[in-house]
């Protein structure tokens, strides 16, 4: 797994604010830990579901009536949660609102990351993470951002928003019917 440090110093590297085996000062790697941690929190507060408690068995949203294991991991309403005790979810135990619900599960605080915390996406996107953070240290340095790297920023982000921004299900309306004529695919006349 990548660390905190690992992440920082490759972004260093691709604003080239320091060249390859050189080490970022402990003020450097330190000003650009502080802009990884803000950048995940805005990727939070954007509604991205990027963190789980490490070592849990990541489930998503949390829903009702599910089997859940010791060390299952849900989401609800922005806040992430463990489930402490085996169950079966209902109204009763819904983390967060109900009044049981510290019974059943243990409220994830997210912590700003150190230097050798283990960064919490896996491998695919890293190089993505690091570009994004390059582009966010590049002003600091008063450094110009060069096209790869913005385009591996883009890249990133695209792929850190497909993989983790929660997609609300469709609602359909089972009343709702179609007239014959209006199923694809339409009968259209052939022009002669």
């Amino acid at each position: 797994m990548t660390t905190a440090r690992q992440i920082v110093t490759r972004a260093l590297k691709l604003v080239m604010f320091t060249a390859e085996g050189e080490t970022p000062s402990a003020e450097t790697a330190d000003d650009a830990l502080a802009a990884l941690n803000s950048l995940m929190a805005s990727w939070h507060n954007n509604g991205l579901l990027v963190f789980y408690p490490p070592g849990s068995n990541w489930l998503g949203e949390w829903k009702k009536n599910y089997v859940y294991a010791v060390g299952d991991g849900v989401n609800r309403n922005g806040a992430t949660y463990s489930c402490s005790v085996a169950h079966t979810s209902s109204a009763n135990d819904m983390p967060g609102s109900s009044p049981n619900w510290g019974d059943y599960w243990t409220l994830y605080a997210e912590t700003p990351m150190t230097l050798n915390s283990t960064f919490p996406l896996d491998a695919s996107h890293e190089r993505g993470v690091q570009a994004l953070l390059a582009v966010d240290l590049a002003p600091m340095f008063n450094i110009e951002v060069s096209p790869l790297v913005m385009r591996m920023a883009a890249d990133g982000m695209n792929g850190i928003y497909g993989q983790y921004f929660k997609v609300p299900e469709a609602a359909s309306d089972p009343g709702i019917t179609r007239m014959p004529s209006q199923i694809w695919p339409y009968s259209i006349p052939s022009v002669s």
